[in-house]
This record gives structure tokens, sequence and C-alpha cells, in this order.
């Protein structure tokens, strides 16, 4: 489901939104919105320019007035298994997998991730006898996660996230994949041009993910 969420908006109103187990992607216009993380004593405050993906129980602890902020949230096998194209389903598995990630955005990227929830909203609510109607609503999906992802691991190489190193193993691989998939079938082409045995990178990857 999407909402946008506007004006004078209640922390209770807020909640709804927040699904214990779905991925949650929370993108702010204006204003301000401050949400308590289960198992956190820290609340996150997201502003403008801030885009944010939860996938564990949250609550919404205060919502300055005016607010204006678009959320997606859906259950985290819709995001990993609804897919159109199958490239890239260990990236989006770990980043819908994380418990919260607030990334900061550029203005013209926030405005193109605000027209992608807002197409995405209205092919949900367009009839449902369209043709390919649930296509076309996968695929607007698809692309917001594509985008989140891209953000995601952008801002990782920025601010030097640590990762772990099957992650990194499992990042290398997908990375790979993006050349190599039509041409090479086989794990352990890809083991060894990651210098790893196909074992390690199994388990790597099942660890990642």
């Amino acid at each position: 489901m999407v909402r946008r969420l506007s004006g004078r908006v209640s922390a209770e109103a807020c909640d709804a939104f927040f699904v214990h187990g779905w991925f949650s992607l929370i993108v702010v216009i204006s204003g301000e919105i401050e949400i308590h993380i289960e198992g956190s004593t820290v609340p996150v405050k997201l502003s403008e320019g801030r885009l944010c993906g939860i996938s564990v129980g949250a609550a919404v602890s205060e919502a300055a007035v005016p607010l204006e902020c678009y959320v997606l949230s859906c259950t985290i096998a819709l995001a990993v298994n609804g897919r159109i194209a199958r490239y890239a389903i260990g990236y989006i598995e770990a980043v819908t997998s994380r418990s919260v990630s607030v990334l900061p955005v550029s203005n013209a990227d926030l405005r193109h991730i605000i027209d992608l929830m807002q197409m995405l909203k209205r092919k949900i609510e367009a009839s449902s006898d369209k043709p390919l109607q649930d296509e076309l609503v996968m695929l607007c999906l698809n692309l917001l996660l594509y985008e989140y992802s891209a953000h995601y691991f952008k801002n990782s190489e920025d601010q030097n996230v640590f990762h772990s190193r099957s992650e990194k193993i499992a990042m290398g691989f997908i990375a790979l994949l993006d050349g190599s998939a039509a041409r090479h079938h086989d794990v352990k082409y890809y083991a060894d041009a990651l210098c790893i045995s196909d074992q390690h990178l199994r388990k790597a990857v099942r660890r990642a993910t």
C-alpha cells in the first residue's frame, strides 16, 4: 500500500503503516517525523530530503506539522519474490531485511522518488479490470525498490559503512552477475572470480541474504 500523509497528521494515524515483519519505505517532502524503532532507545528523526527503509516493528512518536510524506508498505516476501526481473534479487533481499536505514537524497533524486511513489499509488488505485494491472503495479514497485537499493549502496560507499565479509562476497557476486549471467551459469565460475571456493560462496550468500 502507498499513502500520502499531509497536513495535521497524528502519530497514532501514522502507526497503521508500520506492520511488524513488513518493509516500509518513507520519503519526507516537508516537516519532520520521529519514529521509535523496536529494540532501540533512540528514536529516528526524519526530515525533508530523507529516505528511510524499515523492516522491524516501529511506531511514530511525534509528527511535526505541517507534515508531507509518502509511505510504501509491503511484505518482505512481496518485495523479494514479486520480481519482474530476477537480477539483483540479492541486493533487494539484503536492503529490505535491514532493520532501519536512513539515507540522504538530493533534491533531484527526491523529486524522482516522489514521482515513482505517486505513480505506484495511481496504479494501485486504478480499476482492477485494466489490462496488465497487476504487472504495472509490480513494475512500479520494482522501480522504487531498485532506486532505494541504489541509494543504499551508494550511501554505504560514501559513508564507508561496515559490511561483513559475507555481505562483501554477496555484493561482489551480484556485481559479477551483471556482466556474466547470460554466459556463465555455474557457481564455480563466480567463486573462482572471487578467489574463494564454491561452497564458501554459497554459504556467504546465504548468510548475507
